[in-house]
């Protein structure tokens, strides 16, 4: 089987549903939208300093990520019933693991510019992509009700990135940059 097959060339993709949709629709939006978040999730499992634990939960993550996509591209309820989802255990495991690093941390006392290794900014554009695909299934949301885990789920992940991108800016002994207010 050939990884390309011509049908996409006018500007239109099939779901998982088998409906046919323009490639700028929405839901494809959304759907792309975290394939882009998996791809830079699987980056920061490539980094050296990440520790094994964290990059085998974020490897969970991709995978967690990859039921949302399903969920995303099944509009149909009869098969919608039929694919993996995300459930509220993938939830609180992530709220474990935000607690669980936050507590390793200075109190944060001010905002903070993404920034420091090429590490910690990586972890910073993962929190950003991950915010913009939330956006996108609320879009999606506002056209047709989607399940309310998913945007709960992405909510949380961003929090995750976001205090990942300090833990390792901590363990790099990186200080962290705030904005200047300057008048």
């Amino acid at each position: 089987m050939s990884v390309y097959t011509t049908k996409g060339d006018s500007g239109t993709t099939r779901i998982l549903s088998g409906i046919e949709l323009s490639k700028a629709d929405v839901r494809i939006k959304a759907i792309g939208s975290i394939d882009e978040l998996s791809s830079y999730i699987g980056l920061l499992r490539s980094f050296d300093p990440v520790p094994s634990p964290i990059k085998n939960f974020l490897l969970e993550i991709q995978n967690d990520l990859f039921k949302i996509s399903a969920m995303l591209a099944c509009p149909s309820k009869k098969l919608y019933e039929r694919i993996p989802k995300i459930t509220g255990t993938d939830i609180e495991k992530l709220e474990i693991q935000i607690d669980r690093y936050e507590k390793l941390l200075p109190r944060q006392r001010y905002f903070i510019l993404p920034g420091g290794t090429m590490e910690t900014s990586f972890f910073h554009v993962a929190r950003a992509v991950c915010r913009r695909a939330e956006t996108n299934i609320v879009e999606l949301n506002d056209q047709e009700e989607l399940e309310a885990l998913i945007l709960k789920y992405l909510n949380r992940l961003s929090d995750y990135l976001f205090i990942l991108a300090r833990y390792i800016a901590h363990e790099q002994g990186i200080e962290e940059d705030r904005p200047s207010v300057r008048d």
